[in-house]
């Protein structure tokens, strides 16, 4: 936050990253408080949805108040991926066990290898692609990298969002076929 929104060292090392961690926690908190009358699918949607507009904020904003109000959304806006997607995982195959477990931890731990390595080749290369160094013209080259992969990830929740509707969908066909 500091070297990309041009915020204070202090503010900008610790309240990205505290508002973060704190509407982070505060989701669970709320699906947890709710659980019973929460659709856990739906919810995560709307984190994936919440994420698709936060990203963008984060990255683009020349505000460092937006640029922190967007990570303190991302927060939000992820807060029950990893829990939602184990209770997902459960409700699904209730006798998975520790395998399903397993598997639902070995695709937690692919993506968050791949996906910050895909965004630090982004922040290393930014400056050499000539379409963001354009876009970029005003920034440095490490606001640029930064800013870039930022947006870049925003592919993630719009991925997340795109199966999560399709996962909805296929649940109500499936539960209309077990009524007829």
């Amino acid at each position: 936050m500091e070297k990309a929104a041009g915020l204070p060292k202090l503010l900008g090392d610790y309240a990205g990253v505290l508002m973060f961690a704190l509407l982070m926690g505060s989701s669970r908190l709320i699906y947890s408080l709710f659980s019973k009358k929460l659709d856990v699918a739906k919810f995560m949607l709307y984190g994936a949805v919440a994420a698709v507009v936060s990203f963008p904020l984060t990255a683009l904003s020349n505000s460092g108040w937006l640029n922190l109000a967007g990570c303190a959304l991302t927060g939000l806006a992820v807060g029950m991926f990893w829990p939602g997607t184990l209770v997902l995982g459960s409700q699904r195959y209730p006798k998975g066990g520790a395998w399903l477990f397993a598997i639902i931890a070995l695709g937690g731990d692919v993506g968050a290898a791949f996906c910050p390595w895909l965004a630090g080749l982004l922040v290393d290369n930014a400056s050499k692609i000539p379409f963001l160094a354009t876009l970029g013209a005003t920034l440095t080259p490490e606001q640029l990298g930064l800013r870039s992969a930022l947006a870049f990830s925003t592919i993630y929740p719009l991925i997340a969002g795109i199966l999560l509707m399709v996962f909805i969908k296929r649940r109500g066909q499936i539960s209309a076929l077990r009524r007829i």
